[in-house]
């Protein structure tokens, strides 16, 4: 896979931040300096496109437990999927799904999918557990990834008790530094949020 250094992604880049930069301004999606200002604001414009909230912003007016995967995979569509946490131990699972291409995020501009499911309480406790046992919470946010232009961003956030953590890796697989947020995307996309999508596309 390559990385994201592209010219073309680049350039689309630099034309939509040009139309998202007010109307991202009032939402601030992730600790500053937490990635590179591009990054910054390619991550933030596709959430705010998704129409999704702020678990940063979350964390500090809640004690709420959330968990996020935004999957941006640059030759298929952005999706974001979300799981609230409620205090009987159930949660809410809410799964966007955007037009367009998550590496030209210019084309990402309507929703194609927006549902809301409830999660049993042992299949939260299920997703729970496999965070404990990867050690989400104590996952570097970033590593030394390859470099290269076409590929995915793997982002997962989690917020509890006013805490919160982010953990980014590029092409997530089940290599060492990336196998926890690969296992646990899949997991919110594959196993709760039921998506279909090919061995293929899984990248």
């Amino acid at each position: 896979m390559k990385r994201r250094s592209s010219v073309s992604v680049l350039c689309a880049l630099a034309v939509f931040f040009v139309g998202m930069t007010t109307a991202t301004a009032q939402q601030v999606y992730f600790p500053t300096d937490t990635f590179a200002p591009i990054l910054q604001r390619w991550f933030s414009a596709e959430l705010h496109l998704l129409e999704e909230p702020s678990l940063l912003e979350l964390s500090k007016a809640s004690p709420a437990e959330s968990y996020r995967f935004l999957w941006l995979r640059t030759f298929n569509q952005p999706i974001a999927v979300r799981l609230d946490i409620r205090p009987d131990g159930t949660g809410t699972l809410t799964t966007k799904v955007a037009n367009g291409e998550g590496g030209f995020p210019y084309t990402s501009k309507t929703l194609a999918k927006n549902v809301s499911t409830t999660v049993s309480r042992e299949r939260v406790q299920s997703f729970l557990q496999t965070a404990n046992d990867l050690q989400f919470w104590s996952l570097p946010t970033t590593v030394n990834d390859p470099t290269g232009t076409d590929g995915s961003e793997w982002i997962i956030e989690g917020t509890i008790g006013g805490k919160y953590h982010i953990v980014e890796r590029w092409c997530a697989d089940n290599t060492p530094n990336k196998r926890a947020v690969h296992q646990l995307g899949l997991m919110l996309a594959i196993e709760l949020a039921q998506l279909n999508i090919s061995t293929k596309d899984i990248y």
